[in-house]
């Protein structure tokens, strides 16, 4: 007896959404689910009239609920539509993706998924144009909504990282970078692009750090960039500067003769050079080891 007054309530409650009347649907699904609470078309049919009457709030708990037992393309769809509404442009991304895994046929969310692409693309292409017009500060957040809406593409956010290098947030650029080196190939070019901003960025912060005075951070920021890419002459020449100026000459002239294997007629760095032997001149004949001083301070004069 109460199914077939869940039942007859059930159909009462699809005249009246056919006639508009979405409240007196939803009274009337109430009454289905009253006596079929378990019955998960009388669920998703009162998804649907609360939908209808704008009470997306209640609408998303409802789904987020029968998720939990109910994996079903459309289920997903529609909360997708709603994260989307409450602008969860990210979850949205990741909803009509699982319904097309579910059900790769799927034409809602296939259009979805179109809106979703072009509108990043939109965002992107501003974002180019205000970098190009130098409002870094809207372009990295245009971008930062292209990257949002589709978190899946890695050239978004190595250009995000870029804009982020070019402000001077070093941290926020290395993580973007990071990121983007996870999405990606290691033969593609995008990830060889991300690695070369990760490591300029790295030299980047560590030439700032060097003009503060935090020259052990400046180090450690040159240790992260060499570890990447062993042939470029600045990252030891900065490196070298650092190590130079806590007084640890040895390190310095290690990473001096390194950039100078680079490029052996480079004058700056057998300045470099000399410049060590030549504070070892002194720090010798400070500790009154005057023939040794005098052999560095030789060699300082023969580079």
């Amino acid at each position: 007896m109460e199914e077939r007054l869940a039942y007859i309530h059930y159909l009462y409650s699809q005249i009246l959404y056919d006639e508009h009347d979405h409240e007196g649907a939803l009274q009337h699904i109430n009454f289905a689910l009253h006596y079929r609470g378990n019955k998960f078309s009388y669920q998703c049919r009162k998804i649907t009239y609360l939908y209808a009457l704008k009470q997306h709030k209640v609408c998303l708990e409802l789904v987020e609920k029968l998720l939990q037992n109910h994996e079903e393309a459309e289920l997903y769809v529609l909360r997708a539509r709603l994260n989307k509404l409450f602008g969860y442009i990210t979850k949205c991304f990741y909803d009509v993706h699982k319904a097309l895994e579910l059900d790769p046929e799927n034409y809602q969310a296939s259009n979805i998924v179109e809106e979703l692409n072009k509108s990043a693309e939109d965002c992107r292409s501003v974002a180019v144009n205000q970098a190009l017009s130098g409002n870094l500060a809207e372009a990295i957040n245009k971008i930062t909504v292209s990257i949002d809406t589709n978190p899946t593409i890695a050239e978004y956010t190595v250009f995000r990282g870029t804009l982020l290098r070019q402000q001077g947030q070093y941290d926020e650029a290395i993580d973007d970078f990071m990121k983007a080196l996870t999405k990606v190939t290691e033969d593609s070019k995008t990830y060889q692009d991300a690695l070369r901003q990760l490591v300029l960025t790295y030299n980047d912060f560590a030439v700032e750090c060097y003009s503060k005075g935090y020259f052990e951070e400046a180090i450690s920021l040159l240790d992260q960039a060499i570890k990447r890419e062993r042939n470029e002459k600045g990252f030891y020449m900065n490196r070298g500067d650092s190590f130079r100026m806590i007084g640890y000459l040895s390190f310095a002239l290690a990473d001096y003769q390194q950039a100078l294997e680079l490029d052996p007629h480079d004058w700056v760095i057998i300045s470099r050079i000399s410049l060590v032997h030549h504070q070892y001149g002194i720090k010798e004949y400070t500790n009154k080891r005057y023939a040794d001083a005098e052999k560095m301070f030789h060699h300082s004069d023969n580079m």
